[in-house]
Order: C-alpha cells, then sequence, then structure tokens
C-alpha cells in the first residue's frame, strides 16, 4: 500500500498533523457551564448500556466518572487545521471533536452537548 499511495502522491495525514483551532479559555469556559448537561448525557448512556448491553458498557476503555469529567471547550469557531509539510495548511470546520490522551471533547455549539433533560425523567 505505501508504494501505491508513493505513485498517486498521496500524504498521508499522522494525527499529530491535526490541530485544534478556537478551544481557547472562553471556549473552556463555556464548556465548563455545560457540566451538568454534559454528565447528564454520559449518565443517560451509562444507564442505556448497563440495561441494554452489559458487553458494551463493562467494554469501554475510559471509566465512566472520569468520562464525566473531561473537560469540555464550545466554540462557535471550532475547527481542524491540518499541518502537511511543504504545502499550505487545510482548515476544516467541525460540529464536534474528541481527543483520547488527554481525554477532551469539542463542540461547536451547546445543542452539541447533550439533551437538557435529566436523565430521572426519560
Amino acid at each position: 500500500m505505501p508504494k501505491l499511495l508513493e505513485s498517486l502522491k498521496v500524504k498521508v495525514i499522522e494525527y499529530s498533523d491535526l490541530r485544534i483551532s478556537g478551544a481557547d479559555a472562553l471556549a473552556e469556559r463555556v464548556g465548563e457551564g455545560e457540566r451538568l448537561c454534559f454528565m447528564r448525557a454520559v449518565a443517560a448512556l451509562q444507564e442505556y448500556f448497563a440495561r441494554n448491553d452489559e458487553q458494551l458498557y463493562k467494554s469501554i476503555q475510559v471509566n465512566w466518572e472520569r468520562l464525566k469529567q473531561a473537560p469540555i471547550f464550545i466554540s462557535e469557531h471550532l475547527s481542524v487545521e491540518v499541518a502537511i509539510p511543504g504545502l499550505e495548511h487545510v482548515h476544516s470546520d467541525i460540529r464536534a471533536h474528541v481527543v483520547t490522551s488527554p481525554l477532551t471533547f469539542y463542540f461547536k455549539c451547546h445543542a452539541d452537548v447533550g439533551e437538557k433533560m435529566p436523565v430521572a425523567e426519560r
């Protein structure tokens, strides 16, 4: 496969080539304001999988409590920038993005975080 990509002059993008734009201190404060909503959304997933798919519930690679406490950034300017050596940078607007290390969630708007309805009302 590498020879085919090379012959087609395809540049393979590594994850390290990506940069999140719009994730500033304001985006973090706005995200923290949605902490309760996010925690409720995660709790709803946790409850659903515990009742309906025990294998998936147990296979989560991140502790459920750690997932609930992961940093959240919300910015209407959220985008991904790809830096390809020797070429222009490419920008793409995105609605959401997750970084696994350290676990961090990025959202474009409040509605993308989760429903406002508490788990008990479902």
